[in-house]
């Protein structure tokens, strides 16, 4: 069988790419290196900038007994202390793979989220019950313009925190700084709120204190809630994006015009250093093993030069160009078409010489997927009885 002209002239003008595999490796150690230095040296600008807020805020909240600047002054802390971590989850993350591991500790920075999270949490807690002390035992409260002044300071410094670390999390791609980021910019509402709390009860003399303590510490809870998700979701496992696995499937439809249909695409991460992935490709079955070999490892090459993805490309044949193929395929769509809880057919071929029909489909979460399977198999055998009926459940991983 001679080689489909398209596709030899793709790899006649690709040599490399043809004959170069795609290795389960992970970024250059050079770029992880370069990213995890910058990481740390943002924790370490936010423990120092968090460390000195919470140190001025403890000495004014103890003198001037106010809840509300105690409680900021806690939130701060924490926010110091999931630098720590974040600097320590970062080294870790960065060891190399061994042999218990082979994928890498990459996946040390979803724990290590997870443990600011729970720290966040702690502090809101502990927040939340001193608040409440405060409000069934209030105390006078005091506050000098000195301490006003530094409360403005502070205001102003965790603002500008906020809008660094934001921006450096997205540039370096780090979920735990730009986190951090995040959680700075809504601590400076807090603050203000903390300020003005303040102000308050130096010139009109009421007093807040201990309300706003509580409001703050529900903040506080309410947002490490939100961090403990994420990094739970990760481990757990979360949906391809659909926005990526789109793009993702659009390059491996224009790497070839043999690619006829882009399906099964699952992706799994292990931190930033490393992805792995698994696809499979529809294409004629008229393309002989060497055709499939070149084809499949110039497609795993260009997803790791454009997404630095680790793909397996699996194949399923269509021979729908055949008259009798594509009459039993119409008739196998036309009974799909009375099940609305199906959301994809695939990877559909009938092979001729053994009399067997195999297709793979997709229901809806809310579906019974293996009774479904029986009542169409049966629906099926009855209508085709000649042939054995292949039908094989796959996963709704992305859209």
């Amino acid at each position: 069988m001679g080689m489909n002209e398209p596709l030899q002239n793709q790899l006649q003008n690709q040599p490399e790419k043809a004959t170069q595999a795609s290795a389960p490796v992970q970024r250059p150690s050079s770029f992880q290196a370069k990213r995890s230095k910058q990481i740390i040296l943002a924790s370490l600008a936010a423990i120092a900038a968090n460390g000195l807020l919470s140190g001025i805020k403890f000495v004014i909240g103890f003198s001037s007994r106010s809840q509300a600047v105690l409680s900021d002054a806690a939130n701060n802390l924490g926010d110091a202390l999931g630098s720590f971590v974040t600097i320590i989850g970062t080294r870790l993350s960065q060891k190399k793979p061994d042999h218990g591991h082979p994928f890498g500790y990459g996946r040390i920075e979803y724990m290590t989220s997870a443990i600011v999270a729970a720290l966040v949490l702690y502090v809101g807690i502990d927040t939340l019950i001193s608040s409440i002390q405060s409000l069934l035992h209030p105390q006078a409260v005091s506050f000098t313009n000195l301490s006003l002044w530094l409360l403005a300071g502070g205001l102003v410094l965790k603002f500008f925190l906020g809008l660094w670390l934001k921006a450096r999390g997205q540039k370096l791609k780090a979920t735990s700084v730009e986190a951090s980021g995040l959680d700075s910019l809504s601590d400076s509402i807090l603050s203000l709120a903390t300020l003005i709390s303040a102000l308050l009860s130096r010139f009109a003399h009421i007093e807040l204190g201990g309300w706003l303590g509580l409001v703050i510490s529900f903040v506080i809870i309410k947002s490490a809630v939100e961090l403990l998700l994420s990094p739970l979701n990760e481990l757990v496992g979360l949906r391809t994006n659909t926005a990526l696995g789109e793009q993702i499937k659009q390059s491996i439809l224009e790497s070839s015009q043999e690619v006829q249909g882009v399906y099964d695409l699952v992706l799994n991460t292990y931190g930033d250093s490393l992805s792995i992935g698994s696809a499979h490709i529809q294409i004629s079955d008229t393309l002989n093993a060497r055709q499939i070999q070149s084809l499949t490892r110039r497609i795993t090459k260009m997803l790791y030069q454009k997404y630095h993805l680790v793909m397996t490309i699996g194949i399923y044949a269509s021979n729908d160009s055949d008259p009798l193929s594509a009459s039993i395929r119409k008739l196998v769509e036309q009974t799909l078409a009375k099940y609305p809880q199906i959301v994809q057919m695939h990877g559909f071929y009938v092979d001729l010489d053994l009399h067997t029909i195999a297709f793979d489909l997709i229901f809806d979460y809310d579906a019974d997927g293996n009774a479904l399977r029986q009542q169409i198999r049966s629906r099926l055998q009855n209508e085709l009885p000649d042939y054995t009926i292949d039908i094989v459940v796959d996963g709704d991983y992305t859209e």
